[in-house]
């Protein structure tokens, strides 16, 4: 015994690909835009591309970890593989809201003030005033700089691999 189609089949499946379809169109398009990363870690104010880049990254991450819940509808040890992604998925994600975005390298790598020592020529009519720092102070502040350098350089390196991380576990971020 075969099903035959008929007309009100016809006239539904009309109806649920050219009218229901058009209307969830219209709703993600107006309303709730699902293409659409709201970066929560960024301003509202312009910010250079690469910045948009490595945030919005995160931004899909820490969606996927706080509004999906992958450890409730996934069963993350029924393979090494899985295992791996979920160990790296939740690394990556304490990563960037506990080290990364609340990493300050002016708290961690203070610059000393500018203290200058004030000396005084005369030529003619002419008096100059120099600002110049003390060699020991001028020392000190090369020091504070080179090791504020290299904490950002630092920051930099592990920010560039957690994001090679990230792109390689991409394909587990779906529930």
């Amino acid at each position: 015994m075969s099903y035959k189609i008929t007309l009100w089949d016809r006239i539904r499946w009309w109806w649920s690909r050219n009218i229901t379809d058009r209307i969830y169109w219209w709703k993600c398009r107006l309303w709730r835009k699902h293409n659409h990363v709201r970066i929560r870690s960024l301003p509202p104010t312009w910010t250079d591309r690469d910045e948009i880049l490595i945030h919005g990254m995160f931004q899909v991450l820490s969606d996927y970890m706080e509004k999906e819940k992958p450890e409730d509808s996934i069963d993350w040890s029924w393979c090494s593989e899985h295992a791996h992604a979920w160990k790296e998925m939740q690394e990556l994600y304490d990563w960037w809201n506990n080290v990364y975005l609340k990493f300050d390298v002016w708290e961690e790598a203070p610059i000393r003030e500018f203290e200058p020592t004030i000396s005084t020529t005369s030529e003619g009519n002419r008096v100059s005033t120099y600002n110049h720092p003390s060699e020991e102070h001028r020392k000190g502040w090369e020091a504070d700089w080179t090791r504020h350098k290299a904490l950002e350089e630092d920051m930099e390196r592990q920010l560039t691999e957690n994001c090679i991380r990230l792109v390689k576990i991409r394909q587990y971020l779906w529930t």
